[in-house]
């Protein structure tokens, strides 16, 4: 399995990202930048972990266009 490793980036998430997104993720985006985003030859990545307010969530689907490398 091929890994291709890339960085959530919230200025490219609040670009790209559509706005029912935006207002569902909106308390979260500071926690995801800067997390690494897991791509296994799939269209889209997988964030394992990240915390909010002492509780951990994964984030899946995550587009490549959130990202940077």
């Amino acid at each position: 399995m091929v890994e291709n490793k890339m960085i959530f980036d919230k200025h490219m998430f609040k670009k790209h990202a559509p706005l029912e997104l935006k207002k569902l993720l909106s308390s979260h985006v500071d926690n995801l930048d800067g997390k690494e985003v897991v791509f296994n030859k799939e269209k889209f990545g997988l964030i394992t972990e990240y915390e909010v307010d002492g509780q951990l969530f994964y984030l899946y689907p995550v587009s490549k266009d959130w990202c940077t490398n």
